[in-house]
């Protein structure tokens, strides 16, 4: 890995190391992914039949007004977002990532839920002013969930300000990487989203191998490996 983070890999290349890291849990991966969408779509049906119907004067249609799904999304996507990449590191240190760790991000739930609402509000707030400045704020805030978890002497704010950082110079190549997973991505409406099982996890991984790259953290975490290596030999000398 350590010639990995030295070079400078391409979309490609990242495609192709997480596809590797994620080839021996495959099954593991799709059976998170899974459970995941089941309660996607879980949340989806209560959402539906709690919502409240208006009809239309004159007509014989209604309004359905919802809020479970938005209350949900509200309270959950930081905590799961999390949980995505504490299974990512997993996979990339080369242990089995398991059901339990869907949930994992639930237990940093607070400074989940404030990374993702000020990233989500800031993001809303370039939007208003144009749609392009916020799409490139959505890369500039990209790194702040990564670096929420290695970094937790950070608040919310101090990791989004740092991923903006990071992400100076590098937000067309984040760009370059998620467009190149587009025929994935069709392939998978074709198939009603059943492919996106497999993809998915490939995705995440990429974009966490891509986080690694631009931090300089991937190069200092395999110089750690290697001084570690060093010593124990050493030590069994």
């Amino acid at each position: 890995m350590k010639e990995f983070f030295l070079s400078y890999p391409r979309s490609k290349d990242f495609r192709r190391k997480a596809s590797e890291q994620c080839k021996p849990y495959t099954d593991k991966l799709l059976t998170i992914t899974l459970i995941y969408l089941l309660i996607s779509v879980a949340v989806s049906i209560i959402d539906s039949l709690t919502g409240t119907r208006t009809p239309i004067e004159g007509t014989d249609m209604y309004i359905t007004t919802t809020w479970f799904a938005g209350l949900f999304e509200f309270l959950t996507a930081g905590a799961f977002m999390f949980s995505f990449v504490l299974i990512c590191k997993k996979v990339y240190d080369d242990k089995e990532p398991v059901l339990k760790d869907l949930f994992s991000g639930f237990n940093q739930f607070t400074r989940a839920l404030v990374v993702n609402l000020l990233s989500s509000l800031y993001i809303a707030l370039w939007t208003l002013l144009f749609i392009i400045p916020g799409l490139v704020k959505s890369f500039s805030y990209a790194l702040a969930k990564y670096i929420a978890i290695d970094r937790p002497e950070l608040s919310a704010n101090e990791c989004i300000t740092e991923s903006r950082k990071i992400m100076d110079g590098h937000k067309w190549e984040l760009f370059c990487l998620g467009f190149s997973y587009i025929g994935w991505m069709l392939l998978s409406v074709l198939t009603l989203g059943i492919l996106l099982l497999w993809v998915a996890p490939k995705m995440q991984q990429a974009q966490y191998l891509f986080y690694l790259h631009v931090s300089g953290k991937g190069l200092e975490d395999e110089k750690l490996k290697e001084a570690s290596v060093e010593v124990e030999v050493v030590d069994a000398q």
